[in-house]
C-alpha cells in the first residue's frame, strides 16, 4: 500500500474515555503509515478532544441527535453519507463495536472494513470486511484497540505514550483563570473530580471534602481545584460548603473541554471518580488516584504505573456494574478512608 496516498477513516464516536482509550492505537497508525491522511468520525459534543491527537487530518461529525429525530433524520443521513464519501478510503476501522458504528463504516466508500471480531454488539460484524480477534477479552480497553490495530497492520508496536499534544491556546486561557484565582505556577494542585455520569460511581461530597482537609493538614501550601461540567457545579458547591481548607476552588462548569485538558495537565496529582475527565489524566501521564466501585478498573481503570485505584476492602458487591446501588446502601462508597486516600494522594511528592 503507497503510504504517501493512503486514507484512514477511524470511527469511535464516544464517549470520552473511549476516545481516549483509541488515542495510543491510532499513533501507531500515523507510525505505521507516516504520510497517512487519518480522520476521525466523532460525536459533536467530543470533537475538540480530536484536536489533542496531533495525527488525526480531518474531524467528520456523527449527527446523533439529529439522526435520533424523524423530522431532522434524512437530511442528517444524507449529509453524513456526503461527508463519508468525500474521498475514498483504503482503510475504515470502526472501534466502537456498535450496530450503529458498523452501519456507518458502510457509508463510507472504502477498500476495505475492520472491527473486532466480538464487538460489543454482535451483530456488527455482519458489516466488516475483516474481523479480527483479540487473544484476551478482559484486557484493558487501550490494550485492546492497540492489539486490533497490530493485528490489522501485522505488527507487533508497543503502546505509545505522550499521545494527547499540549494545545497553546488552551494553556493560555487556562493559565489567566489560574491566576485570577491566585494559583500560580509553583504552587502543588490537587485536581478533584468529584463526577461522573453514574450515580454508583459518584463518591459523596462529604468525601472529598474531608479528603481535602486531611492532605492539607500533610501539606499546608497546597491548593485544590474542583473539576467538571456544568452538571457537577452543585456537587462543587457542597465540598466548598464543607470543607475548612480556603484554599479550595470550584472551576466546574467553567473550563471547555480544551481547558480542561490542559487544567488536568497543571495538576500535581487527580482524586478522582470512574469518569471521562479520569482517563485524561492518566492519558497525560499526571498521578492518578482512581476511586472505583460498582465497575471494573482491570478493563476500564486508569492505565499508567504512575496511577493508583482505591477500593473498598471485604465487598461481594464490587463491579456489580449498576447504575445505581441495588441495595442502597453504597458500601464501596463508605468504605474507602478519607485519611487512608490523602496518604496516597501526597505519597511520594
Amino acid at each position: 500500500m503507497n503510504d504517501s496516498s493512503i486514507n484512514i477513516l477511524v470511527i469511535k464516536p464516544s464517549s470520552l474515555g473511549d476516545i481516549l482509550h483509541a488515542f495510543p492505537a491510532v499513533t501507531i497508525l500515523k507510525q505505521h503509515y507516516p504520510n497517512a491522511s487519518i480522520d476521525w468520525l466523532v460525536n459533536q459534543e467530543f470533537s475538540e478532544i480530536i484536536k489533542f491527537h496531533k495525527d488525526v487530518n480531518s474531524i467528520i461529525i456523527f449527527p446523533r441527535k439529529k439522526l435520533g429525530k424523524i423530522t431532522t433524520f434524512t437530511k442528517a443521513l444524507l449529509d453524513l453519507r456526503k461527508n463519508l464519501r468525500a474521498k475514498k478510503y483504503d482503510m475504515v476501522i470502526d472501534m466502537q463495536g456498535l450496530i450503529r458504528s458498523s452501519l456507518i463504516s458502510k457509508l463510507a466508500i472504502s477498500v476495505k472494513t475492520y472491527g473486532f471480531a466480538e464487538p460489543k454488539e454482535r451483530l456488527a460484524v455482519l458489516f466488516y470486511d475483516y474481523k479480527i480477534s483479540i487473544n484476551d477479552k478482559n484486557k484493558h480497553a487501550i490494550e485492546k484497540n492497540v492489539e486490533l490495530i497490530n493485528n490489522i497492520l501485522g505488527t507487533n508496536y508497543p503502546i505509545p505514550t505522550d499521545v494527547v499534544q499540549e494545545i497553546e491556546k488552551y494553556s493560555r486561557t487556562l493559565s489567566e483563570k489560574l491566576s485570577s484565582e491566585n494559583i500560580s505556577d509553583g504552587d502543588f494542585c490537587v485536581g478533584i473530580v468529584a463526577g461522573a455520569r453514574w450515580e454508583s460511581k459518584k463518591w459523596p461530597a462529604n468525601f472529598f471534602a474531608k479528603t481535602i482537609d486531611e492532605v492539607h493538614k500533610i501539606r499546608e501550601s497546597a491548593k485544590f481545584i474542583i473539576i467538571g461540567s456544568p452538571a457537577e457545579k452543585e456537587t462543587a458547591d457542597d465540598i466548598l460548603s464543607m470543607v475548612s481548607n480556603k484554599q479550595t476552588i470550584s472551576l466546574a462548569g467553567k473550563t471547555n473541554i480544551g481547558e480542561l485538558v490542559e487544567l488536568i495537565r497543571r495538576c500535581d496529582v487527580i482524586l478522582t471518580n470512574d469518569s471521562g475527565p479520569m482517563h485524561i489524566s492518566a492519558s497525560l501521564g499526571v498521578k492518578t488516584i482512581a476511586l472505583f466501585g460498582p465497575t471494573n478498573p482491570e478493563k476500564t481503570g486508569p492505565y499508567g504505573k504512575k496511577n493508583t485505584v482505591i477500593t473498598a476492602e471485604g465487598l461481594d458487591c464490587l463491579r456489580c456494574m449498576k447504575r445505581i446501588c441495588p441495595s442502597g446502601t453504597n458500601r464501596c462508597h463508605t468504605g474507602i478512608d478519607p485519611q487512608k486516600t490523602s496518604l496516597l494522594i501526597t505519597k511520594n511528592i
